[in-house]
């Protein structure tokens, strides 16, 4: 007769390996489900902004550029409504929702700066430049559903101050 064991039986491999393997891929999962909803609640942001400023701007001439205020660039970390900071989706969407290469999008997020000069006014450190002349600029306050149009320098510094603080990047970082 061999030695008697004593203590537990021991596992075989493949039930170890399961045992290892099932709470990774359970993390796996719900981690997927919550970035879906992330990524879910950015698309539904994004379509209600573009809605939001149709409304506010019915129809631009050529030649306009939007700058948004007061709504996050992002639902979540790393999950962007329209980002800033040179990701220019912004920019893409009001083409398309005014079917018009001739109209610009910029979001105006924490951190931004404007710079208000003689004849027109431009959004610092976006992808594609985003300089507008005085009369072309639309600031479009989303959070309190209001539309300013700087015809001046001076114009151009009053409503970009009076529209801070900019909307954070991150909601979740405040």
């Amino acid at each position: 007769m061999g030695p008697r064991r004593h203590g537990p039986p021991a596992l075989s491999l493949p039930v170890l390996v399961t045992a290892l393997l099932v709470p990774v891929a359970l993390g796996d999962f719900l981690e997927s489900r919550s970035d879906r909803r992330d990524w879910d609640s950015a698309a539904s942001s994004g379509r209600a902004l573009l809605r939001d400023v149709k409304r506010l701007v019915p129809d631009p001439p050529p030649g306009t550029t939007i700058f948004t205020f007061g709504v996050s660039g992002y639902s979540a970390p790393s999950v962007p409504i329209f980002g800033g900071g040179g990701s220019n989706d912004l920019l893409g969407a009001v083409r398309v929702t005014y079917d018009s290469g001739a109209v610009a999008g910029f979001p105006v997020l924490d951190g931004m700066t404007f710079r208000c000069g003689e004849a027109e006014m431009d959004l610092a450190d976006t992808g594609e430049p985003s300089a507008a002349p005085y009369g072309r600029a639309v600031l479009v306050d989303l959070a309190r559903r209001r539309v300013l149009r700087p015809r001046d320098r001076a114009g151009c510094r009053r409503a970009t101050e009076a529209l801070k603080p900019y909307a954070p990047v991150n909601e979740t970082e405040g």
